[in-house]
């Protein structure tokens, strides 16, 4: 039910019936027929339904028969209170016929003893359905919603030996992508051109990096090997400071720099330098009656 803002020259103010006032010259709202009868008929009908006799003189009826109905269904103002904001369990909200959490727990994971798989809900995934099922062809495969993806991979069908084997897969070029092998020292002395140097590698075969110049005189003396066990190559300076006279350096054997002359008139200082590869051995050589002054070497 409303009131009759449907009907034309009803007469409502704000919404509502009002009075004639003669004084203001407010006309008073009209009550249609049919506008009435449908109230009339409204309450009418909680009377019949709580099986009161209309009684034109009294005016309670209505209230009794809403409370009469409400005492009939058994439910008592107290138990609806309870039931909004109090109860905690199904049975408190009147429903019987469903699990507790307790017992779902129970039902379901007890006989497993253990929590079983949780679909989808978790950080980044979607909903989509996932099924896992034995295939025709005798494997474990996995399908996401219409998705097949494919066989699971497990000790009977999976043998990381060739699997994984990286002379079966295609080796990178500078024209084609594929595996890369790292080199070792051994790999790069031999020259092979298939594996890769890491940046440590390339400054370990690298003359100069992380190597300083050190002076070398006090542990150094002419005429005998030394050996390069750095690891890497090493560059030998050694300079003679006696005139008239000469020095030369030799490694593995071969005389790779030499200066000065054994007689006559020569410069009054003599220098030889080599790098060394590593571990190759070298010496440096007096010509005449030199003697040396320095002996520097760049090495770790």
């Amino acid at each position: 039910m409303d009131y009759p803002k449907s009907v034309p020259n009803v007469g409502l103010v704000n919404g509502k019936f009002v009075d004639e006032n003669t004084t203001t010259g407010q006309v008073g709202s009209l009550i249609p027929a049919s506008w009435g009868n449908g109230v009339t008929t409204e309450i009418l009908n909680v009377l019949k339904a709580a099986s009161i006799v209309p009684d034109e003189l009294n005016n309670d009826q209505l209230y009794k028969a809403i409370n009469k109905i409400v005492a009939e269904s058994g439910i008592t103002k107290e138990d609806l209170n309870k039931k909004a904001d109090k109860a905690t369990t199904l049975a408190g909200y009147g429903i019987n016929n469903a699990y507790t959490k307790d017992e779902a727990n129970n039902k379901f994971m007890a006989p497993l003893g253990f929590p079983p798989v949780q679909q989808g809900t978790g950080i980044g995934q979607t909903s989509s359905a996932i099924k896992i099922g034995w295939s025709a062809g005798g494997q474990l495969k996995a399908t996401a919603d219409t998705t097949d993806l494919g066989h699971f991979w497990m000790s009977h069908n999976f043998n990381p030996s060739s699997k994984a084997d990286a002379s079966a897969v295609a080796q990178a070029t500078e024209a084609a992508r594929g595996t890369v092998m790292l080199a070792g020292f051994a790999d790069v002395n031999a020259g092979d051109g298939f594996k890769a140097m890491t940046a440590s590698m390339f400054m370990n075969f690298s003359l100069g990096f992380r190597q300083v110049w050190r002076d070398m005189l006090g542990s150094r003396a002419a005429g005998v090997g030394y050996l390069n066990s750095t690891g890497k190559p090493i560059m030998v300076s050694v300079i003679s400071s006696t005139a008239d006279r000469g020095l030369y350096i030799h490694v593995d054997g071969v005389v790779v720099s030499k200066q000065g002359q054994e007689g006559g008139t020569g410069s009054d200082f003599n220098c030889v330098q080599a790098i060394i590869p590593p571990g190759s051995t070298y010496a440096v050589g007096l010509l005449g009656g030199a003697t040396i002054s320095h002996w520097a070497e760049l090495r770790a």
